[in-house]
C-alpha cells in the first residue's frame, strides 16, 4: 500500500533532480539572454557599480542642461528619476538571475523530463522574455508615464529641460514596464504548475508547504524588489513640484500612479498561487484519503484472519508494524501549508499592504515640513 502511494515518485532519484536542474540552468544560461543583461555586461564591475554608474550619467546630463539653461535642479527632487532608473536596472537584472534560480528549481517539481519541461515551461518563458515582448510592455509603460507627467504640468521653463526630463521618465516607465512584462511570464509559469496534474506534491518536505515554498520564495522576492521601487516612485510622483497639482483629476492621476506599485506587488503575492493552492488543498485531501484507505484495508486484513500458524502470526506482526506506520502518517498531511509561504514571506506580504498607507503619511508630513521651511 505504502508502495502505491510513493509510485509517482519512482524513477525520480536525488540524484536525477539535481542533474536536471543543471542541465535546466546550463540551457538557460545559453540560451536565454535578456536585453537588460545585454547592456549590463558591455560595461565594467559589479551589478551595483553599473547601476550606480548609469544613474550618476543621467544625472550629470541633467545638471549640465540645467547650468547650460540656467534653471536649478537641485532643488527639485528630479534626481529621484535618475535614482529610480538606476534601481531598476538593478533589479531587472539582479531579477534575471533569480528567475533562472527558480525555474531550475522548479523543473524537478513538474515531474517532467528535460525535453518535455523545455517544451513547455521554457517556451512560455523564452515567449514573454524575449526583446519583442518586453519592449511592447516597456513602450506602453514608457508612454503612460510621459502621458501623465504632461497632463500633471512640468515645471521647467526650458524646453531642453523638458524633453530631457520627459526622456528620463519615459525610460523609467519603459524599464519598469519591461519587468511587469517579464513578471507576468512568471505568473503564468507558477499559475501553470498549479494547473498541472503530475506536480510531486512532498507533504513529508521539510519546508511544509509540499515541495513548493520555492515558489514562494521567488514571488516574495519580486514582491520586495516592487516595494523597494514602487516606494521611491512614490515618493518621487508625490514630492515633484507638478504645475497642475492642485487640479482634482490630476490629483486622482498622481495618486493612481503612486499607489499602482503597491497595488502590483500585492496582486505578485496572490494571482500566481491560486491555483498552487487549489492543487495543494486538493492533495492534501487525497493523500489523507489514500492514508486512511490504506489503513483500514490493512486492519480489515488484520482482524479477517484467524490463523495462528507461525508463518500467519508472522505476516500479521508486519501488517501490525504497517499500521502503525500509516497511522503516523495519517496526521503528517495536517502540518502542510496549502499556501507556499512561510512566516517570513507572511511578514512581507503584511508589509506590502501596510508600507503604501504609511509612505503616503509619511510623504505627506516630510511635503508639509519642506513646504513650510521654504516659506
Amino acid at each position: 500500500m505504502i508502495e502505491k502511494r510513493l509510485s509517482r515518485y519512482r524513477g525520480f532519484t536525488l540524484a536525477d533532480d539535481e542533474k536536471l536542474r543543471s542541465d535546466v540552468l546550463d540551457i538557460l544560461h545559453s540560451e536565454h539572454k535578456i536585453i537588460i543583461e545585454t547592456i549590463f555586461d558591455k560595461l565594467p564591475g559589479s551589478n551595483l557599480i553599473r547601476a550606480t554608474f548609469i544613474g550618476i550619467f543621467l544625472f550629470i546630463i541633467h545638471f549640465l542642461i540645467s547650468e547650460i539653461t540656467g534653471e536649478p535642479v537641485l532643488y527639485d527632487w528630479s534626481f529621484l528619476i535618475c535614482l529610480i532608473i538606476s534601481l531598476t536596472l538593478g533589479f531587472g537584472y539582479l531579477g534575471i538571475r533569480y528567475m533562472r534560480d527558480f525555474v531550475s528549481k522548479m523543473a524537478p517539481l513538474t515531474g517532467q523530463t528535460l525535453g518535455e519541461f523545455r517544451e513547455t515551461y521554457l517556451r512560455q518563458l523564452y515567449h514573454f522574455s524575449s526583446g519583442g515582448h518586453l519592449t511592447t510592455w516597456g513602450v506602453i509603460f514608457g508612454f503612460l508615464t510621459v502621458s501623465a507627467a504632461f497632463v500633471s504640468g512640468l515645471w521647467y521653463e526650458s524646453l531642453a529641460l523638458k524633453l530631457y526630463l520627459l526622456t528620463l521618465q519615459f525610460t523609467a516607465g519603459f524599464l519598469n514596464g519591461c519587468i511587469i512584462g517579464g513578471m507576468w511570464g512568471i505568473i503564468r509559469i507558477i499559475y501553470q504548475l498549479g494547473d498541472q496534474s503530475n506536480v510531486r506534491f512532498k507533504y513529508f518536505d521539510p519546508d511544509s508547504c509540499g515541495g513548493t515554498l520555492l515558489v514562494g520564495s521567488i514571488i516574495t522576492r519580486i514582491g520586495l524588489i516592487f516595494l523597494i521601487g514602487g516606494s521611491f516612485i512614490a515618493f518621487y510622483v508625490w514630492i515633484s513640484p507638478w504645475t497642475n497639482g492642485d487640479a482634482f483629476w490630476v490629483g486622482v492621476l498622481i495618486n493612481s500612479f503612486a499607489i499602482f506599485p503597491f497595488f502590483v506587488t500585492l496582486c505578485v503575492f496572490a494571482i500566481p498561487v491560486i491555483g498552487l493552492h487549489r492543487a495543494l488543498s486538493t492533495y492534501k485531501a487525497h493523500t489523507k484519503e489514500e492514508i486512511r484507505d490504506s489503513m483500514l484495508h490493512l486492519s480489515s486484513e488484520i482482524l479477517s484472519t484467524t490463523d495462528n500458524s507461525d508463518g500467519v502470526v508472522g505476516s500479521r506482526e508486519v501488517q501490525r508494524n504497517q499500521y502503525e506506520q500509516l497511522e503516523r502518517m495519517y496526521f503528517m498531511p495536517d502540518n502542510m501549508n496549502t499556501w507556499p509561504y512561510n512566516l517570513n514571506h507572511r511578514i512581507a506580504i503584511v508589509a506590502s499592504a501596510l508600507l503604501g498607507p504609511a509612505t503616503g503619511q509619511a510623504l505627506n508630513y516630510t511635503i508639509d515640513i519642506l513646504q513650510n521651511t521654504n516659506s
